[in-house]
């Protein structure tokens, strides 16, 4: 979890994605019995759990070495 901190953008992202999925499922119950909803749900679920997780790919997540 020290990547959800450093990597403030994406994790912000990942909850945004979390708190629009909740809104959907609040509105619409019914999504979680439907196959096509069923996927869309777990698909949304894994992209936002993904975003929060994820680390920038152009950061090693180190402290720069100084240049001699």
């Amino acid at each position: 979890m020290k990547n959800a901190a450093r990597n403030w953008k994406t994790t912000i992202a990942g909850i945004f994605t979390l708190l629009m999925l909740a809104f959907n499922v609040y509105n619409n119950p019914a999504i979680l019995k439907d196959p096509t909803g069923q996927a869309q749900v777990l698909a949304q679920a894994g992209v936002a759990v993904g975003l929060i997780v994820a680390k920038d790919g152009d950061q090693t997540g180190t402290a720069a070495q100084p240049k001699q």
